[in-house]
């Protein structure tokens, strides 16, 4: 066998010197001798090393027991007591007889091959409780010979009998406990483990194996019933099959080129698909970021000049120059402590905001895959959160009490949205843009808005911000109403607290540069605010500070809003790519091939888009636009059974012949 037993629980085995592969070995190593093919392993039983074995490292031999180089002569086999397994190795005696360990272990004989192959163990195998069979005659104490030099006797003149049935691998009921030194008495049952130790070893050979300790025959009754089941299962589902579904999301771009590192000036009028797969994506003023599949951001854009650039790409200035910028990664940030670390895997990201759409101080920010928010860039409020008036050219870790979900950027101030519902901001409060009271100019670090709970959404304007209520479809805002943003009239003056809007049943918020939208349960949009441009797609130019119903065609039902905190413009999502837009459009941001304002909500045309797409999300700044498009792909099984055979093949035979001859 290529494998012997090895105790688990008992004496550990070591190899056996010497030995030839296959051929026949006496019953403690190699089993009974065998007709072929006998080599079923037991499921259970002695886990096995290279220990006791009868095919390529123990006893072997033409079917009687005569020891390999290293063994010396054998002795006579006789009653003795058993004895563990290490007061033997190395004695140079050769191992006795079984039982021992749970049950006889026959690995693997093949009778007319004489190739070894895997044995049973029969339940607990060789060396299962750590015994070995005994030895003997032996006296008083363990005798490790000295004496015993290597032998070259190997006869050749005793063969099993051609066609002897193999053993079972059920162990025993009946198990011989000594070796009858005439090889005729039949061995007795065994009791209990020996507990005497041999001190001697005869010399004396024993010549043959006895006839009678050949192993009953296998009956002939008990062959293996058929494999085949009574059955075929059906290869084809008649019921639905689990599916699986992955969502792929790819981007597009619109409007004037510089917002991707392109040329100032120079606009892209249409919807261009973009190939990269990405999670998030946000359009800044002249500068753009999104994080693609992996996590990883990555930012473009336009710099004026590095005399008034703050730092709102994040990457150290030795990465840009002056002028375009095409995207580049993210590399590393900034922990809380300050030290630099390699970027995390992010999961959104919020661009920058200008006013107007120029490319100075502004700052911007990131949420990791944990919900630790990063910002840099411009911090002369105090909007990166960290304590101080230092603006940064890398992102930088800011310390929140929780896990943030989201995040708004204003012009100079900055929301953030935890996962308990609570809302906190820094920087400018001049106008009551984080809704801290008349007393607060501004926050280096994050304040808690009081008067904010259970917050599932945030969105801001350039010096404004709205909240909407998880469950209730309240909106709350605070901040700049000079255009009546907040959809009540206060004379141009600000809201220093958060006070609730006359908007009800409110499923998402969307705010824009000075303009706000509100879509409800029932998909329809309401807005109110700034109109100069037809941002309100109420068919108007004239600002409202009260909701007016937003004019889309057809009635129908809108499913998400987008907008920027730096864009006079609006679009309305539907399904699938199904896309209107409203508003400011002197560099092609609505997407419609056409310059002009639109004061009615307009079809964008995505030509590049496949029908399965699904616009998601839709970021714009005051000259460009960035949406992301999604792909769900659902695999389905072609083949899957539906029944299972009535009848089960029986794999063994039912009933298994005797091991050890009973006479």
């Amino acid at each position: 066998a290529k494998k012997g037993g090895k105790s688990t629980t008992g004496g550990v085995v070591k190899k056996n010197p010497g030995g030839k592969p296959g051929g026949y070995g006496p019953p403690w190593d190699g089993g009974w001798p065998s007709s072929p093919s006998w080599g079923k392993s037991a499921k259970k039983g002695g886990k096995s090393v290279k220990g006791w074995n009868g095919g390529d490292t123990g006893w072997w031999g033409p079917g009687v027991t005569h020891p390999p180089p290293g063994w010396g002569t054998p002795p006579t086999m006789c009653p003795c007591p058993a004895i563990k397994y290490n007061d033997w190795k190395g004695s140079g005696i050769p191992p006795p007889l079984p039982p021992h360990g749970g049950g006889w272990n026959p690995p693997g004989w093949d009778g007319v091959s004489g190739k070894s192959g895997k044995g049973s163990n029969g339940g607990g195998g060789w060396n299962g409780g750590g015994w070995l069979p005994p030895m003997c005659p032996c006296e008083t104490e363990t005798y490790p010979p000295t004496t015993y030099a290597p032998s070259t006797y190997a006869p050749t003149t005793y063969q099993p009998t051609t066609g002897t049935p193999p053993p079972s691998t059920t162990p025993p009921t009946v198990v011989p406990t000594v070796v009858p030194t005439d090889l005729t008495s039949p061995p007795t049952e065994l009791t209990s483990p020996p507990t005497e130790v041999p001190t001697d070893v005869p010399t004396d050979v024993p010549t043959f194996l006895p006839s009678t300790l050949e192993p009953t025959p296998m009956p002939t009754t008990l062959e293996p019933t058929t494999m085949t089941p009574t059955m075929t299962p059906t290869m084809m589902p008649t019921t639905p099959s689990p599916t699986i579904d992955e969502e792929v999301c790819n981007w597009f771009y619109w409007g004037g080129d510089e917002g991707r590192g392109g040329v100032l000036g120079e606009n892209q009028q249409t919807p261009e698909f973009q190939p990269e797969d990405v999670i998030d994506v946000s359009a800044g003023s002249r500068h753009t970021f999104l994080i693609d599949e992996n996590g990883i951001a990555y930012v473009s854009g336009f710099i004026e000049s590095f005399y008034s650039y703050q730092g709102h790409f994040g990457v150290e200035r030795g990465m840009l120059s002056e002028g375009a910028n095409d995207f580049m990664k993210v590399p590393t940030v900034m922990n809380g402590a300050g030290q630099s670390m390699p970027s995390p895997k992010f999961v959104k990201v919020y661009a920058g905001a200008g006013a107007p759409g120029d490319s100075r101080d502004m700052h911007s920010v990131l949420i990791d895959a944990s919900g630790k928010v990063y910002t840099t860039g411009n911090n002369d409020k105090g909007q990166l959160c960290h304590g101080d008036l230092e603006s940064r050219d890398v992102f930088r870790q800011v310390n929140i009490p929780g896990m943030a979900v989201a995040a708004a950027v204003g012009l100079d101030f900055t929301l953030i949205l935890l996962a308990d519902g609570t809302v906190f901001g820094c920087g400018s409060n001049e106008n009551g843009e984080l809704g801290l009271g008349p007393n607060v100019q501004s926050s280096t670090t994050p304040a808690l808005i009081k008067g904010l709970s259970n917050i599932e959404e945030i969105s801001s304007g350039l010096n404004f911000g709205l909240y909407l209520q998880s469950g209730t479809g309240k909106v709350f805002g605070s901040g700049s109403n000079l255009f009546s943003q907040l959809c009540e009239s206060t004379e141009g003056d600000p809201v220093d607290v958060p006070m609730e809007l006359n908007v009800k049943n409110v499923a998402s918020i969307m705010a824009g540069r000075e303009s706000s939208y509100f879509l409800s349960k029932t998909g329809s949009v309401q807005s109110c605010g700034r109109n100069d441009e037809g941002q309100l797609g109420d068919g108007t130019f004239v600002d409202s500070d009260k909701p007016v119903k937003v004019d889309i065609p057809n009635g129908t039902f809108i499913r998400e809003i987008g907008s920027g905190p730096s864009s006079q413009s609006v679009f309305f999502i539907a399904d699938e790519d199904v896309v209107y837009a409203a508003g400011q459009n002197y560099r092609f941001q609505l997407g419609i091939d056409k310059i002009g304002s639109e004061k009615f909500p307009i079809l964008v045309e995505f030509e590049d888009a496949i029908a399965r797409h699904e616009i998601n999300k839709i970021s714009s700044s005051g000259s460009h636009t960035v949406a992301i498009s999604c792909l769900i792909i659902t695999d389905t099984p072609t083949a899957y059974p539906t029944e299972m055979p009535t009848e089960t093949p029986t794999a063994f035979p039912t009933e298994v012949p005797t091991m050890i001859p009973t006479e």
